[in-house]
């Protein structure tokens, strides 16, 4: 039976900033996936498969395709509901910060001590917290903040890099946005 999924695609605009929507989704066309369906060619490609897809294989041809390596995770319908859904902060902790949610997907999830070395990265007075394969970060300022968005920016980068022993391995999305992709498709 053929199930929804997501596919994430770091920095995809930064490779390509004039990439349109049929050009992101041939490749997954190409790959025998039905029904691709990008948001706004941001990197943020749904598709159904009857077998669960492999995210390396799919960065590969993507790389091929594109001339450039773009990092892609692969989440089922269940776990983008999932993040979705997931409620990391008490609306206490919210109501205190300017910023909005946002989401790191990691390849897989980190361990304990991983965790406890990442926390040293995250801004004073933000809010970190890991769920599953899931690095959700709160903001106090927000991530435009001219003061704070660069380090900010820059140790969210690491928190992708560190996590994976130096490889990239995390792609950021604000939380709130991700509802929309899985409302339409």
């Amino acid at each position: 039976m053929a199930a929804r999924w997501y596919a994430f695609l770091r920095a995809i605009n930064t490779g390509n900033p004039c990439l349109t929507n049929e050009q992101l989704l041939a490749p997954f066309a190409q790959m025998g996936f039905a029904d691709a369906a990008a948001y706004q060619a941001a990197g943020n490609v749904a598709f159904t498969s009857s077998e669960p897809p492999d995210g390396a294989h799919i960065e590969s041809v993507l790389a091929d395709a594109y001339g450039f390596q773009t990092p892609t995770f692969v989440r089922s319908g269940a776990e983008v509901a999932g993040i979705v859904g997931a409620d990391p902060f008490t609306p206490a902790e919210v109501v205190g910060t300017a910023g909005k949610v946002q989401v790191a997907f990691l390849r897989r999830e980190p361990s304990a001590e991983t965790v406890a070395e990442l926390a040293d990265l995250v801004p004073e007075g933000d809010l970190v917290r890991v769920v599953g394969r899931g690095w959700y970060w709160l903001p106090t300022d927000g991530i435009r903040h001219p003061t704070r968005s660069a380090r900010a920016r820059l140790r969210a980068r690491s928190v992708s890099w560190w996590s994976s022993g130096g490889r990239s391995s995390g792609c950021r999305r604000p939380a709130g946005s991700m509802g929309e992709p899985s409302r339409r498709w």
